[in-house]
């Protein structure tokens, strides 16, 4: 079972012997950028079931790696990056909805009169809607475009003779916020079945994994059983995510419609659900989260910020992380 350590660390790309840190961190840009343009292209050609979820992990990827590694980036190209990523990453979240609503309804054999005949025929529609919309945004052109920011924003990762430190340090500092909100995250939704609080933890170990993966590529050892933790988690978060809005959908349905008959459907989902979230506390324990108190996970979020070079950190760095650890935990006035 892993535990939570101070020693926890990943190896830095800049200290990797004989090798430019920059140079590294450039291969890696190429990589996620490469993986994008394949996604894409099997989106456009219709090749897999799975190529909607790989495009939106592809922009996810890098994403983070802009983020991830900001230190060493030109802001104003970096955040024309994001932007052009954030909204084909959205575009693309519509349509994946409801091709898992799809997929999760095709899974049971349903009898031609079963009243969920009819929401699955309506839900099929849908999803070849959004689906059609999302591929406007693969025209040629526009991804053109989105490509042409990405690469404009990792410009600035020139090889040289020196790695910038600054940029490593804020980088490792970025990964280990994120690592204490993800785990003061789970803890509060491992206690208690909320949906916002379901939804903030699934967010935060999303990020904190992206986020490992960005700046340090997978590797053997403790590592490596962290990653795939945090993947199970993940995993079980989606599941409970995907059962709950699939439950809203149906219960909709009947109700604007008067469609009777779909209670048992509800009651499969739920026991889904229920199930999902089980798994998600016993795989919390792997994460070795315990009791924190708002305080705690306050001084958990300053340490790593404090140790980072902070020159060239923005001013709102310490406000931000203590706000989000905040609305986490449920003592924030926003909550």
């Amino acid at each position: 079972m892993l535990r939570r350590s101070s020693a926890w660390s990943l190896a830095d790309p800049m200290d990797e012997a004989g090798q430019d840190g920059k140079a590294l961190v450039k291969k890696r840009f190429t990589q996620r950028l490469a993986a994008l343009v394949s996604a894409a292209a099997r989106v456009q050609e219709a090749e897999d079931a799975g190529a909607l979820h790989d495009l939106r992990v592809s922009t996810r990827t890098l994403e983070a790696m802009l983020r991830t590694w900001a230190g060493l980036l030109d802001p104003r190209p970096r955040t024309a990056a994001l932007r052009g990523l954030r909204r084909l990453r959205r575009c693309m979240g519509a349509a994946r909805v409801f091709e898992a609503h799809v997929a999760r309804l095709e899974r049971t054999a349903w009898d031609h009169d079963d009243p969920a005949t009819a929401l699955l025929h309506r839900l099929r529609i849908k999803s070849s809607r959004r689906t059609a919309r999302a591929l406007k945004r693969l025209r040629p052109e526009r991804l053109r475009r989105l490509l042409a920011r990405v690469e404009a924003a990792t410009s600035s990762l020139r090889s040289g003779p020196v790695a910038d430190p600054d940029g490593s340090a804020r980088a490792r500092a970025h990964v280990s916020e994120l690592r204490a909100v993800a785990l003061a995250a789970v803890e509060s939704a491992a206690a208690r079945e909320d949906e916002w609080l379901l939804r903030q933890a699934r967010l935060a170990v999303r990020n904190w994994r992206h986020a490992m993966d960005a700046f340090a590529p997978p590797a053997d050892g403790p590592s490596a059983d962290l990653r795939s933790a945090l993947r199970q988690v993940q995993d079980a978060l989606g599941a409970i995510r995907d059962r709950a809005a699939l439950i809203g959908l149906i219960e909709r349905h009947a109700r604007m419609r008067s469609v009777p008959g779909l209670q048992p459907l509800i009651e499969a989902l739920k026991a889904e659900k229920r199930a999902a979230f089980q798994r998600f506390q016993s795989l919390a324990g792997a994460l070795g989260v315990r009791s924190l108190t708002a305080a705690t996970a306050l001084r958990a979020l300053r340490r790593p910020v404090a140790r980072a070079v902070t020159r060239t950190a923005p001013a709102s760095t310490d406000e931000r992380w203590e706000r989000m650890a905040q609305w986490l935990l449920g003592t924030g006035a926003g909550r």
